[in-house]
């Protein structure tokens, strides 16, 4: 019967083993720490080599570092365009055309701003030059009445010209503008009214749905940029693309703009040929805007007294709203005025806009330059601020204040630390001295 081991007799037989064995034990004792040396310089070059886990845990952690920024910085863009989106759906739009800045006038402007409550205006910029003395003008007069200011474009051609990289160059244009200037333009408006190409109009019911198809292709791109340069985009609309294709109506309205206009021209039929656009624009839960034609009535561009306002007066446009208004009862449909020179001159007898003048305020009193910038009018607690801009002779800075009345004192306020903040000067330049009043009635001293 073999004997049975014992933890005693095993430790026994490996102290023997060892003795009798030193030469073996030694060789085994040196290859083990050939071993371990090749082992921990294996495990120390996976830690601290440029590959190794140390340098892979930085590297992975600085990637993450930067994605929580990039996540971070896409978060706070959306979170600004929902921010400006409700803004903009929490206004009603009282809008006005304007396709001449070099026509406007400031005085006159105001006056029917005042009048209509205007809050919007789409402008054309000839070769989109932004910073000519006109557009200058309107923007810095939108800049402090609070006005949004678009820029309007688009090829009334057709979509041959149409071209998403066009617009998503003047997008550009746009954004880095706005970036450079305190009177910004809030966004752009789209009158592409590809409906009067020969394409559109000699072709089949397929094709004149390809071209909308087209259409939405083009402005849903547009409207992805825009929303990526923190600007908004309108669409210019006609009444009748329900007749074509319902679907794609739905998806211009939901995905192809913030808002749409609709050139809703017909006098007669004003309600009823505005349903469905309202209809969608509710549950898309977005502004929407009916144009009013107001041009004078010329068979040329087909504008007669069915579909325009010039003969009836803006009394009788202004109660055409309030109807389409109170049968929709839509908090989000604004109204749009087409456009600033017929309506100058068929409010002309309704607002008396004549009984204003203008104070121009130049850097210099008696050849001494003081700063302008942040001058001011106060009467009667009411401040007047002035439009900064430059002459067009001499590009000299000068400071306007528009629309101020004959019959009001107005006490000009100049914060300059050479002057007291709160005192006044009189005019003309001529003076051997400053002389400051407490008081000034501007009629009495500046008159243009």
């Amino acid at each position: 019967m073999k004997e049975k081991s014992t933890l005693k007799g095993v430790a026994n037989n490996y102290l023997t083993h060892t003795i009798n064995q030193k030469g073996i034990t030694l060789i085994a004792l040196i290859v083990t720490i050939i071993i371990i040396i090749i082992l921990a310089y294996v495990t120390i070059s996976f830690v601290v080599d440029e590959d190794g886990i140390i340098n892979k845990t930085k590297t992975a952690g600085n990637s993450y570092n930067k994605q929580q920024r990039n996540e971070a910085l896409q978060l706070k863009k959306v979170e600004n365009y929902i921010e400006n989106i409700e803004n903009v759906n929490n206004e009603t739009i009282s809008s006005l055309f304007v396709w001449n800045t070099s026509s406007i006038n400031i005085n006159k402007l105001k006056s029917i701003v005042d009048y209509l409550n205007i809050n919007t205006i789409y402008c054309n910029v000839n070769a989109y030059d932004f910073e000519n003395f006109y557009f200058q003008r309107l923007a810095e007069f939108s800049f402090r009445e609070n006005i949004k200011l678009f820029i309007i474009t688009g090829s009334p051609e057709g979509l041959e010209d149409a071209n998403v990289n066009q617009f998503n160059i003047l997008i550009n244009e746009i954004a880095n503008y706005n970036k450079e200037h305190r009177n910004k333009i809030y966004g752009l408006s789209l009158d592409i009214e590809f409906y009067l190409s020969d394409e559109y109009i000699n072709g089949t019911n397929n094709q004149k749905i390809e071209l909308l198809s087209k259409f939405v292709d083009i402005t849903k791109e547009c409207y992805m940029n825009t929303m990526n340069n923190n600007l908004k985009l309108s669409l210019c609309i006609p009444t009748w693309l329900e007749n074509l294709d319902r679907e794609l109506l739905e998806d211009i309205i939901f995905n192809c703009c913030d808002y749409v206009q609709v050139m809703n021209y017909k006098k007669s039929s004003m309600i009823e040929d505005i349903e469905i656009e309202v209809e969608i624009a509710k549950k898309a839960n977005k502004p929407i805007e009916n144009i009013a034609e107001l041009q004078a009535p010329n068979e040329e561009k087909g504008v007669t007294n069915d579909n325009t306002f010039y003969n009836d007066g803006i009394e009788a446009c202004l109660q055409k709203f309030n109807e389409i208004k109170e049968n929709y009862l839509y908090n989000k449909l604004g109204f749009s005025y087409h456009y600033y020179i017929p309506l100058k001159e068929m409010i002309a007898n309704e607002v008396n806009i004549d009984n204003k003048y203008t104070l121009e305020l130049y850097p210099y009193i008696l050849g001494e330059s003081i700063k302008i910038e942040n001058a001011y009018l106060i009467s009667n607690e009411e401040i007047k601020y002035g439009l900064s801009l430059k002459t067009e002779e001499s590009n000299e800075n000068i400071l306007k204040f528009y629309y101020l009345d004959f019959d009001k004192e107005y006490r000009l306020i100049i914060e300059d630390e050479r002057y007291k903040a709160d005192m006044t000067y009189n005019y003309p330049y001529s003076s051997s001295e400053k002389q400051y009043y407490e008081t000034l009635t501007i009629n009495d001293l500046f008159k243009y």
